[in-house]
């Protein structure tokens, strides 16, 4: 390839340089085919020559970050195409920039080919825009346009700014054969082969019409295995490129004044409206513009300028080319270009390098390889394991997938999962060649960011995927001869330890039986409790503590420390009675965890929103978006934990610029009351970071405040963790076991809440101790009480673990130290066994294992809805009892009377296992929230006995959740002693206890459509737990159904598992409860099992048939009962 020798410099300095970013889409399917635009050539124009007019007809936003080449002239503009009459009846196309605009005023009103700004005090003079409308003081006219318009995106509002109801490109094929034509600038001031290259070395540079081995045509034919390609035109010019000359001299010009005497200069000698005969439209202006600016291109569309020599540059064109197929850029870090693997990252000053195609969320969205895709939502996903293989392999993959794209349904973000192998087309990747990369990418136009490169062994976590963890892990990298020579394959892990969504919903029947005899009611009992003592006291108190305690302090400490602590602190309970007989010195250790950013997409709300900068953007883990209080003065910002939180620092992450306006502003840490735990104040004048450190404040909102001028920042983030104060002890009396035992010390003394007995495990390579829940918890603190007596030091070197059903680590921790106590708090994490394990052969003993937080609530219906409701009295008509369980927080129920006792309660007409109870009042009814303080919260067994009580603390709360151990009762009541009861619902969660109950699918008629050998359908229906049923095929429609030979009330179907690989298939299936006529009554996705299967409880459901269905998977499972009660004719 020939180039001139001002070219060939460049080429040598092969330096990482910016391209521009355009989130600009320009609609080019409604008049650009009309013969009436198709207008005369003209031999020269002067665009320059018409006056100031004001715009009549709406134009379309549009938006361009131009880049310069050393990101010293970086500029956001904003554009507007103009349309109809304002065209002055001689352009086809025209954009014109928006002058002194406000920082941000774009990016806060714009999407792309979406928004339409209406006229009104709106002038275009050549090749600007300037808004004439006149404000009051401190204003900007701009801003002022957006408050005409409200800034209503819809089809049809009033005022300036108008979103339309569909964006509409022409351009949105990924692949075929696009013809390209290339604009060549040449100006007055301009020698060709010198100040430009040739029209032939131009030619060659981006089709390889000479020869040139790499370019836009060749490396989009190779990325794509030839389904894109990139042609010249044949229409005009030679070999796709035509020259316009202009008197116009480059030098001094600006590159909008000489992209426009270009682009409309060749189009009127050609005299043809340009999109209506090619796809692609390449401006290369001449040398000499204003500015470093290097090129830019609008999305969606098929026109792209560059500056000079950047035409020749193959990186640039992929780039360029990229946002006209609709890609936005791709970052790593803070860097909008930083993503080197592929071309949306930066672009390059080389002619032939480098030699790379696009990353995987580019790949993904062009589509090439759908075929070996794969997509998980977070609503559902568990886990999956398999090979990935790189692009340039795709012709050895085989079944083996190249994308794997991981969705989550809370925060509509993305994360890509491919391994970008570097050989052939891609053998010139800049970053994280034979690596494992993870991107994300948010909805909408957003550039990707480059998360993480993993090599064999390495593993990435993401700590909030759809509410819950998610771990990624590149188990190896390695040739597979297999597959071909030098090709190579990645084994991935990846794995949600959770499963998140909704609770089925039920059908209900007519309504409740009615109740036959009348209601037991409570004999007096002891009053609670008191409330954990807030940490170490100097002297033990008499009580037992409900769960762990937490230690406020009043304010942060006096300087901020450089970042988080690895882990949260711990607090040792002195006055737990079971430490009566040890020493009051008492050795705490810390068990550290990875700090967590427990604010992070959590609620916020602010005293005002500037438009475009909600309060949410202070918590959406982007530094580079911020949000923006709109009044001046006596602003505030917040975020609701959602939970009480101990906190250990609050980081505060500036804008870039007003830095000064953050000064003054108090930060506070409020508890579930709004009372002010701890606060502190930013004294530094213009900080770009600022940190609170606190010694474990427990609080449940994070507030700034600020009395004088406007509140902004980009990002708040809180470290702690989430309190488990009055959380159960899940682990008590539960399943143990151990790997050996002597007679005494059994795996049970570890949960039967006596620090005097002891479990013991010895003569093993590994001894391992463990404790099954017996259901899926959301635990938040594991603690282990050491033996007092000797052997303190045996812990040390331990391994605590939370598993799954499959016995699969989903987190864990080392002991590194001898204490008496261990406390390991984690972030809510979903798991069924904590196992302790001691390797070496040392020998693993303590003597007690407490597990705190909660269980479960997939697929745990309300068992109160629609059941028999009573109340001491009633305040009207119409405020009766069964209002607070009919599903409708707006009915609600309300006693009469203050100064007497007042009582609601509620039969769930059977024996069920309590897992929470969740009471609403009115959002809106201050005196209602009161009315519920004080309250004292019972479950009754079915005599009427109270069980357990738990009393309403928070002074105004509008939801009170308590957790329970699956606690066995059939009555919930409520007592206020000191008040009304102004409630709107009740919600009762937990599980029939079915024990008792007939099995009604024993020994029934059974089917299986598809069944595999011998696995015939009965085997389900046996009361066999060692057969299974199987089906023949895996992902098609699989299903399995028991006829209970009558209709009946169901109220209880359970799955027994079996083998491992039968619990993990039963994952995506749905039970459901069929009538007579086989029509659907109830249906129940399966999101969530245990060791031992799954289980449902169902409310008011009635049916003959039992249905499993699997599309994803083989269907397989050992059992399926149906408890529930025949109705008989």
């Amino acid at each position: 390839m020939i180039l001139s020798k001002a070219l060939c410099i460049l080429v040598a300095t092969f330096i990482p340089l910016g391209c521009v970013s355009e989130v600009v889409t320009i609609d080019t399917t409604s008049d650009n085919n009309d013969s009436s635009r198709l207008l005369r050539a003209t031999s020269s124009r002067s665009l320059s020559a018409g006056l100031p007019y004001p715009m009549e007809m709406p134009c379309m936003l549009r938006k361009a970050d131009k880049e310069s080449s050393q990101h010293l002239d970086d500029d956001n503009i904003c554009f507007c195409e103009l349309q109809g009459s304002d065209l002055e009846g001689i352009l086809d196309f025209k954009i014109v920039q928006l002058m002194d605009i406000p920082p941000h005023w774009c990016d806060s009103v714009f999407q792309p080919g979406r928004t339409e700004l209406l006229p009104g005090k709106l002038i275009v003079d050549d090749e600007e825009m300037h808004c004439t409308m006149e404000t009051p003081a401190g204003e900007n006219c701009w801003d002022q346009i957006v408050k005409n318009g409200q800034i209503q995106y819809q089809a049809a509002v009033t005022g300036n700014i108008k979103q339309l109801t569909s964006s509409s490109s022409r351009r949105s094929l990924m692949t075929g054969d696009r013809t390209v034509l290339v604009l060549q600038g040449i100006a007055g001031d301009t020698t060709i082969g010198t100040d430009i290259p040739t029209k032939e070395e131009l030619s060659d540079s981006i089709f390889g019409t000479s020869g040139d081995p790499f370019n836009l045509k060749s490396q989009y034919t190779a990325c794509s295995y030839g389904q894109l390609n990139f042609v010249p035109t044949t229409s005009f010019g030679e070999n796709g490129v035509y020259s316009y000359i202009s008197d116009t001299n480059a030098i001094g010009s600006t590159s909008s004044h000489m992209r426009n005497e270009v682009y409309y200069g060749a189009r009127d000698s050609l005299g043809i409206n340009l999109p209506t005969v090619v796809d692609h439209v390449m401006v290369c202006i001449p040398k000499g513009t204003v500015g470093d600016w290097i090129a830019y291109a609008l999305v969606d569309h098929w026109l792209s300028w560059f500056n000079n020599e950047w035409c020749t540059f193959a990186s640039v064109q992929l780039h360029e080319m990229g946002h006209n197929l609709g890609l936005a850029h791709s970052g790593h870090g803070l860097v909008e270009y930083g993503d080197q693997s592929g071309m949306m990252g930066y672009s390059y000053s080389g002619d032939d390098l480098p030699i790379q195609c696009f990353n995987g969320q580019k790949s993904y969205d062009l589509g090439w390889f759908s075929s070996y895709t794969v997509d998980f939502n977070s609503g559902t996903f568990n886990t999956w394991h398999g090979d990935i293989v790189g692009f340039v392999d795709r012709d050895n993959a085989g079944s083996r997938k190249m994308i794997i794209r991981m969705i989550d349904d809370v925060t509509q973000n993305s994360y890509y999962i491919h391994f970008n192998r570097k050989a052939g087309f891609n053998s010139g990747t800049l970053e994280g060649g034979d690596l494992v990369h993870v991107a994300s990418k948010g909805p909408g136009y957003v550039p990707s960011y480059l998360e993480a490169e993993l090599g064999g062994g390495e593993q990435y976590s993401i700590s909030d995927f759809g509410g819950h963890p998610l771990i990624i892990k590149v188990d190896s990298i390695d040739e597979d001869p297999a597959l071909g020579d030098g090709v190579m394959k990645a084994s991935i892990s990846i794995k949600n330890p959770t499963l998140a969504g909704p609770n089925p919903t039920s059908v209900p029947t007519p309504g409740p039986t009615p109740f036959p005899t009348p209601l037991p009611t409570p004999g007096p009992t002891d009053q609670p409790t008191p409330l954990p003592t807030l940490g170490p006291t100097a002297d033990p108190t008499p009580g037992p503590t409900q769960g762990p305690t937490v230690v406020p302090t009043p304010g942060p400490t006096d300087a901020p420390t450089p970042g988080p602590t690895q882990g949260p602190t711990v607090e040792l309970i002195t006055n737990d009675p079971r430490m009566i007989n040890t020493p009051l010195n008492i050795e705490v250790a810390e068990l550290s965890i990875t700090p967590t950013n427990l604010a992070l997409y959590k609620k916020a709300t602010s005293s005002s929103d500037a438009p475009g900068y909600e309060a949410k953007r202070g918590v959406d883990g982007n530094n580079r978006t911020i949000f923006h209080t709109f009044n001046n003065g006596n602003n505030w910002w917040e975020v609701d934990l959602e939970t009480i939180t101990v906190i250990q620092q609050i980081k505060l992450y500036n804008r870039d610029v007003f830095k000064e306006r953050i000064h003054g502003a108090v930060v506070k840490i409020l508890d579930i009351n709004r009372d002010i735990v701890a606060s502190g104040t930013v004294d530094a004048e213009a900080p770009d970071t600022v940190e609170f450190n606190f010694e474990n404040a427990a609080g449940r909102y994070i507030r700034i405040d600020i009395l004088e001028g406007l509140l902004h920042l980009a990002e708040v983030e809180v470290y702690g963790f989430l309190s488990a104060v009055g959380m159960p002890n899940l682990a008590l009396n539960k399943l143990a076991g151990q790997s050996n035992h002597d007679i005494e010390n059994t795996a049970n003394n570890g949960i039967d809440g006596n620090l005097l007995s002891i479990t013991n495990v010895y003569g093993q390579n590994e001894n391992v101790w463990y404790v099954n829940i017996e259901a899926v918890a959301v635990i938040r603190q594991i603690r282990i009480f050491n033996r007092q007596d000797c052997c303190k030091d045996y812990l040390q070197g331990a391994k605590i673990r939370i598993l799954d059903h499959n016995f699969g680590t989903v987190n864990d921790v080392t002991i590194d130290t001898v204490a008496d106590v261990y406390e390991w708090n984690v972030i809510d994490t979903r798991g069924q066994f904590v196992m302790i394990s001691q390797p070496n052969g040392n020998a693993l003993t303590m003597a007690e294992i407490e597990v705190f937080g909660t269980l479960s609530l997939i697929g745990v219906p309300d068992l109160a809805l629609g059941r028999l409701a009573l109340q001491s009295n009633t305040e009207g008509g119409e405020n009766i009892a069964g209002n607070a369980i009919n599903g409708n927080i707006e009915s609600g129920t309300h006693t009469s009377g203050e100064n007497i006792e007042n009582w609601w309660m509620v039969d769930l007409e059977a024996i069920a296992t309590i897992r929470q109870i969740k009471i609403y009042t009115s959002p809106d009814n201050v005196i209602a929230q009161e009315n519920l303080h004080g309250a004292v919260i019972s479950i009754l067994d079915l005599n009427g006995n109270v069980l357990t009580e738990k009393t309403v603390l928070q002074t105004r709360p509008e939801v009170v959740e308590f957790n329970y151990p699956d606690t066995k009762g059939r009555f919930v009541r409520i007592d206020q002693p000191n008040g009304m009861i102004d409630i709107g619902e009740v919600e009762v969660h937990g599980k029939w206890l079915h024990h008792g109950m007939q099995n009604l699918a024993l020994n029934k008629p059974a089917f299986i459509n598809n069944p595999h050998d011998y696995y015939v359908a009965s085997f389900a229906v046996d009361g066999d737990g060692e057969t299974s049923v199987l089906s023949k095929y895996t992902n098609t429609l699989n299903y399995w159904w028991v006829d209970l030979g009558q209709v009946s009330t169901i109220k209880h179907i359970k799955i027994r598992a079996g083998a491992w690989n039968t619990r993990l298939r039963l994952f995506g299936a749905v039970i459901q409860v069929l009538d007579e006529n086989m029509n659907k009554q109830n249906e129940i996705p399966i999101k969530e099992i245990t060791y031992e299967g799954v289980e449902f409880s169902l409310v008011n459901t009635v049916g003959r048939y039992v249905r499993v269905i699997q599309l994803h998977d083989y269907l397989h499972f050992a059992e399926v009962e149906v408890y529930g009660i025949p109705i008989y004719n």
